[in-house]
């Protein structure tokens, strides 16, 4: 029993020793403890809290830009009737009214265009259907949602600085936004006139092409023998357009090119249309009745 508590009392001094033989800077660490487990959950609920995000007071000039770009772009659309989405032009004054601006927040929150509905009835207590359809297209006017894609704002950043720009910016930004506004409008003018230009063109050589065709197969049906020639001459493409018989009238005066007459005038082929000759303005000319029939098919 002696032996037993002079061995653990020389255990205990000789570890004091030790202790005491340690220099001071140096940190003793009990031995074979395990390491203290901190779990991952209670380290991002702090950073979360310790996470403060900025109030957005100001927007940059090139957010200005922007956001003038697309207040003139749905303009622009909305007047020329491309915006099928909503029914009016809703003014900027309702983008901050209650509750629209607290569902504007929750849907780009919660990132579900599904739930759309279920946050204006459940949440905001909103049954009206021409209230709802109304929210829904401000979301649409303003942005917030994308009619074509069904996208929405990706972060309440984002949500906040369009807010304020119709807030504190919009009026000043008028003027800018009119001017885009008639710009784009005169952009469109000459896009629609070069689009048209191109439709008359392509109607132009179609026709041609169909022309040339008819025309092409004929010869092939006569050659073969199916048709005579007199049948593909009479079913051959002999109208001369409005605006070449209105370039020959004014040409030769409204008067028979042999005799001078103004009476029963016809329009003529020089090289007749059974010769090959073709409905152009080089090619047609005035003549009266009498004077045609004289001609027949003759050259001239």
């Amino acid at each position: 029993m002696i032996r037993l508590i002079k061995n653990i009392f020389g255990k205990n001094k000789k570890e004091a020793v030790s202790l005491r033989e340690k220099p001071n800077n140096e940190v003793l660490e009990p031995k074979n403890q395990p390491e203290p487990i901190i779990q991952e959950s209670v380290i991002v609920e702090l950073t979360k809290e310790e996470i403060i995000k900025p109030k957005i007071t100001e927007l940059s000039q090139g957010e200005i830009n922007y956001f003038i770009e697309k207040e003139a772009r749905i303009q622009f659309w909305f007047l020329s009737g491309d915006v099928v989405f909503f029914d009016k032009l809703y003014p900027v004054e309702e983008i901050g009214k209650y509750p629209f601006k607290d569902i504007a927040i929750t849907l780009v929150n919660s990132q579900k265009m599904y739930m759309l509905t279920h946050y204006i009835e459940a949440d905001f207590k909103v049954n009206d259907f021409e209230v709802k359809n109304e929210i829904k297209e401000k979301l649409y006017r303003f942005g917030i949602i994308d009619n074509k894609t069904i996208r929405i704002i990706k972060d309440e950043t984002r949500l906040n600085k369009l807010f304020l720009f119709y807030e504190k910016y919009y009026n000043d930004c008028r003027d800018r936004i009119n001017q885009k506004v008639e710009q784009k409008k005169e952009e469109n003018k000459v896009w629609a006139d070069e689009l048209e230009k191109s439709r008359i063109k392509q109607e132009y050589k179609e026709k041609e092409r169909k022309r040339k065709l008819k025309e092409q197969a004929l010869k092939e049906l006569v050659e073969e023998g199916v048709l005579p020639q007199k049948i593909v001459l009479e079913t051959s493409d002999r109208h001369i357009s409005q605006e070449v018989k209105d370039l020959v009238w004014n040409r030769d005066n409204g008067r028979c090119v042999q005799c001078g007459s103004n009476e029963k005038l016809e329009f003529d082929h020089i090289i007749p249309f059974s010769k090959g000759g073709a409905n152009t303005y080089r090619n047609i000319q005035l003549l009266c009745e009498k004077c045609n029939r004289e001609k027949s098919n003759k050259i001239g």
